[in-house]
């Protein structure tokens, strides 16, 4: 019993970090169904009673059209969403990149001198996020000149 005590989380932490993702995609996908499911039963009812069904409603096999999307579920993909990806994508990488190009100084006194090795490779994966953000604003800078800027919504 003191064995499995000292032991047990060593044990729970990758059983519960395999189990909890598990759990939220199916808890997701329940209340998915449970949608559709309503969305259905409406209009078999309405239907069943000789009225159009609501048009508001989305097809059974579709997921509800949500403020901001056309009709077959994509977002409307214009130069401001470029604009955010590219920075958020930039961001990560610069801050990534930052940080393990740092992270052997500080933590080099602990390592061994291959693992010190290894680490010096590892900033240039933070380049992978860093370009696509930099991708991203090249296509919002082609596409900001190519469409009128859209009104604010109110």
């Amino acid at each position: 019993m003191n064995e499995w005590f000292l032991n047990g989380p060593n044990v729970l932490i990758p059983v519960v970090a395999i189990l909890l993702p598990v759990a939220i995609v199916g808890i997701s996908l329940y209340f998915r169904n449970r949608e559709r499911e309503m969305i259905h039963r409406e209009r078999m009812l309405a239907m069943e009673r000789g009225l159009q069904p609501p048009v508001d409603a989305a097809p059974v096999n579709a997921a509800p059209v949500a403020f901001g999307r056309h009709e077959h579920g994509r977002h409307d993909r214009g130069p401001r969403d470029y604009l955010l990806r590219g920075l958020i994508l930039l961001f990560i990488g610069l801050g990534a990149f930052g940080f393990m190009f740092v992270s052997p100084e500080f933590w080099g006194d602990h390592m061994s001198p291959h693992m010190r090795d290894s680490f010096l490779a590892m900033p240039f994966l933070a380049i992978i996020p860093a370009a696509v953000g930099l991708a991203y604003l090249v296509a919002y800078a082609i596409e900001s000149q190519k469409q009128p800027p859209r009104p604010p919504v109110p």
